[in-house]
């Protein structure tokens, strides 16, 4: 609130106003974290928007929501999902957990710890591998082209496809 007031307008006492506004405030007393927050894991920050986003599921007066938000600048968006109970309306979803629950299953070594190695070449495998449903890879439909992965594979299919056509 602070911040956000600081960027708007300004008055001698602004802050010192604004805490008594928080102190005496029913409302924001009822909706304020109750828990101290746990020590932050310190990552390093991303390059550029959308480099590094968070997701999280959560629930609020018996409704389902996701937020999902840029680590660099703070973009937010966020989904309502009235009929969460029913997880195979999602199935993009689903598949993505099937497949990440594969991927995992087959790159997790003793006591839980990833391979990041063998999973990153997994990821990129999967990222190359066309959809049946449009037989192009997620990277050809996200990029325009194939991702290096360590398979020999034709120079043409590393141009980007600008067209929406295959690269010749």
């Amino acid at each position: 609130m602070l911040r956000r007031a600081r960027q708007c307008v300004y008055w001698p006492g602004l802050e010192g106003d604004l805490q008594h506004y928080r102190a005496s405030c029913t409302s924001c007393e009822t909706h304020a974290p109750s828990q101290p927050s746990e020590t932050l894991v310190i990552t390093p920050p991303p390059e550029y928007p959308f480099q590094s986003t968070v997701a999280d599921m959560f629930q609020h007066e018996g409704h389902t929501y996701m937020v999902y938000a840029d680590r660099l600048t703070g973009w937010l968006e966020l989904a309502h999902f009235p009929h969460a109970q029913y997880p195979q309306s999602n199935g993009r979803a689903e598949a993505a957990v099937k497949t990440a629950k594969r991927i995992i299953r087959a790159n997790t070594g003793s006591g839980g710890s990833l391979d990041t190695d063998k999973t990153s070449l997994a990821v990129l495998q999967y990222l190359n591998t066309p959809l049946r449903s449009v037989n192009k890879s997620p990277a050809q439909l996200a990029t325009g082209r194939q991702l290096r992965d360590g398979v020999p594979t034709a120079r043409r299919h590393y141009k980007v496809d600008r067209h929406g056509k295959d690269a010749a």
